[in-house]
């Protein structure tokens, strides 16, 4: 994240401006500061990653996110051959072990003398409430959700960004158990990113008998077979819902399309509380953040 009014050349990870004046001086926070990914594009365009882990610790950063066991070793390397060759001060190193190692005694003494947590009701407790997050923060733009009772079609992808293959294909498997479950009858169709004209033609093949058409959209600006696709679904317009993934401007490049739904994301509780939302059954209180 560049703050140009904070620093108009280095990210926040890396910028002084932002971790040593605005967090350490200006805010008097002095507990562990993480960095975000090193190998984020954002960081990883402009600096390899031993010199950007040096460039992190030299700005204030007590540890570094560092995704890979590749960027890992070449992160530990840069500090270690910055110490050396005095880029990197040894004093500012030991700081940041003490600040992280303060952590772990810290983290050490809060559990001491009580019971082993129960991490099945606690992973339970977690995925509950990252459902009620997503469906708190899902946004209803325009229209209202599927009132119809009759079986429908759901067009979502087989492929998801940073999400393996076969994981997508379960959670989109979980996705069509759910729509059929609650809309007797209907069917989800997988298609790529991009939809391909083959993959548009058959979903227009399906939906012709379909009481209603949900299709979700991610980064419509990317990938103009999206575009390609809900063109080529115009003549069922009445019966059309976009649901937003991804960024809440996509349903503004189909504005003749009369329901539209932002859900922000495409992990697992937003996929798990989706058809709950597209049905009604849930009320998508969020707020437009593009609506000033």
């Amino acid at each position: 994240l560049l703050l140009p009014a904070l620093d108009a050349e280095f990210p926040a990870s890396l910028s002084s401006q932002a971790i040593d004046r605005l967090l350490r001086g200006d805010l008097g926070y002095d507990g562990v500061v993480l960095t975000d990914a090193l190998g984020m594009a954002a960081v990883a365009e402009r600096w390899p990653p031993n010199e950007a882990a040096v460039r992190a610790l030299h700005a204030g950063a007590d540890m570094v996110i560092a995704e890979t066991p590749d960027l890992a070793r070449a992160a530990r390397d840069g500090m270690l051959d910055g110490v050396a060759a005095g880029s990197l001060a040894a004093a500012r190193v030991r700081e940041a072990a003490e600040r992280v190692a303060r952590l772990a005694d810290s983290i050490i003494a809060t559990g001491r003398d009580k019971p082993a947590p129960d991490l099945a009701a606690l992973r339970d407790a977690h995925r509950a409430l990252a459902r009620e997050a997503a469906a708190a923060g899902a946004t209803w733009l325009r229209g209202e959700p599927v009132a119809r009772e009759g079986p429908g079609v759901l067009v979502t992808f087989r492929d998801l960004p940073r999400t393996p293959p076969s994981r997508t294909e379960t959670l989109t498997t979980h996705l069509a158990e759910d729509i059929a479950r609650l809309r007797p009858g209907s069917v989800t169709v997988r298609v790529s990113l991009d939809p391909t004209p083959p993959e548009c033609a058959q979903v227009t093949r399906l939906v012709s008998d379909a009481m209603w058409v949900a299709v979700t959209t991610l980064d419509g600006h990317r990938h103009q077979g999206q575009s390609r696709l809900l063109d080529a679904l115009h003549s069922v317009a009445d019966r059309l819902w976009v649901v937003a993934l991804g960024h809440p401007g996509d349903p503004d490049r189909w504005p003749w399309v009369p329901n539209a739904l932002a859900l922000y994301s495409w992990r697992v509780p937003t996929l798990e509380v989706l058809p709950r939302l597209l049905f009604g059954e849930l009320s998508a209180p969020g707020s437009n953040p593009l609506s000033g």
